[in-house]
């Protein structure tokens, strides 16, 4: 009877999940736009994202982390274990009320690399929140319009663009100029 139980409940939670993600992305309309969203809604809990942020007046577009230059990168990591449990109580609770889940948004642990004229800082850990209403990724210091990609000061004043760049060549390159560091 508990099996039975289990994997009713455990449907139900991917059924919700996936409801939430449609629900989110139908709602703003605008999943393929807002930074660190994707097709099924909001950053998942168990993924990694490189976002790269820098102060250049005329917008570059990276595929990659560049060797050389002055720019910071975030490293968004997995949401730690009870932001997880956290996530599927959120996802019960939209099914009510979505507004106070997306006012609320999540943390999430980052690695923040400052890099000037090509070299590396060492690495701060610090939290962000991801929101999506206002679609804002607040970094303590910064914060990040995640529907202009403007990079914003405490007192939202625009000091820079961000983008989001591909995980893998990218933790390969934070890798090799941090030596382990992080």
């Amino acid at each position: 009877m508990l099996r039975i139980f289990s994997k009713i409940t455990l449907v139900y939670f991917y059924i919700s999940v996936a409801l939430f993600a449609q629900a989110s992305a139908q709602e703003y309309n605008t999943s393929s736009n807002l930074l660190l969203v994707g097709q099924f809604g909001e950053l998942c809990t168990m993924c990694e994202a490189i976002v790269l942020c820098d102060d250049r007046e005329i917008k570059q577009e990276y595929t990659q982390i560049p060797d050389d230059g002055s720019f910071t990168v975030y490293h968004f990591h997995t949401r730690t274990f009870w932001s997880q449990v956290f996530t599927i109580w959120d996802v019960f609770i939209s099914n009510f009320n979505t507004s106070s889940v997306e006012k609320r948004g999540h943390t999430r642990p980052i690695d923040r690399y400052d890099i000037q004229n090509g070299e590396w800082k060492i690495p701060q850990r610090i939290d962000a929140r991801l929101t999506l209403d206002p679609g804002v990724i607040d970094l303590a210091q910064t914060k990040i319009d995640r529907i202009t990609r403007e990079w914003l000061d405490k007192n939202n004043q625009a000091i820079g663009t961000c983008q989001r760049l591909p995980l893998w060549m990218s933790l390969e390159t934070i890798s090799k100029n941090t030596s382990g560091s992080h």
